[in-house]
């Protein structure tokens, strides 16, 4: 294994170890954000039930949100005490488990990624989205997040992976199965932040 994968394998690792030492401070960071705006453009064209991946489930402010719309629901994180956040906010079924490694019989309407795929080095995105897009339907749609900016850096024990929309049409080149529907920038919902958000829905064709 080169340095370089050992460099990844490491940032990966203390983030996690990140999430699971402060899953209680970040839950009551987020739990309350409002992405209203966000789940409706991401469910206008679902079916509804629609059968959805939450992927990077966090709190579960969000897996909490499509259920209670009545749509179905897996939820998988990484990080164990995320795990434990998600099923106490929004109940079963959540499940342990890394983007690239997770696998279902059955194919979702929609995948859910919303902060989560900016912890994902650059160089090993194309092949994320890849895996992820092989979990939906023909047709289905997929919703990232990333927080705007052209870096890739560990900031406060987390590894970020920051995009702007070249950036991300230049990642997706590699994926062929997803085409960018639409992409756009929001404020963070947060009030305490003031980041700005690359938002996109990618359409599995």
């Amino acid at each position: 294994m080169n340095g370089s994968q050992n460099s990844v394998d490491q940032n990966y690792s203390e983030t996690i170890k990140y999430y699971d030492e402060n899953a209680k401070g970040f839950v009551e960071q987020t739990i309350d954000a409002d992405l209203t705006a966000l789940h409706n453009q991401f469910l206008a064209d679902l079916p509804c039930p629609a059968r959805i991946l939450d992927a990077g489930s966090g709190s579960g402010r969000d897996t909490r949100a499509f259920r209670q719309l009545g749509h179905e629901v897996v939820a998988i994180d990484a990080s164990e005490e995320m795990v434990k956040a998600t099923r106490h906010t929004a109940g079963e079924p959540v499940v342990h488990s890394e983007f690239i490694k997770y696998a279902c019989d059955d194919l979702f309407d929609g995948v859910w990624a919303c902060a989560s795929l900016l912890h994902v080095p650059r160089k090993q995105l194309s092949q994320t989205l890849t895996h992820l897009s092989g979990l939906m339907k023909d047709g289905g749609r997929m919703f990232v997040s990333f927080k705007i900016g052209s870096t890739e850096e560990v900031r406060h024990g987390r590894f970020f992976n920051d995009l702007d929309e070249d950036q991300l049409e230049g990642i997706l080149v590699d994926v062929p199965t997803l085409k960018a529907a639409s992409m756009w920038i929001t404020n963070d919902a947060r009030p305490d932040r003031n980041d700005q958000w690359l938002n996109a829905i990618l359409l599995k064709v």
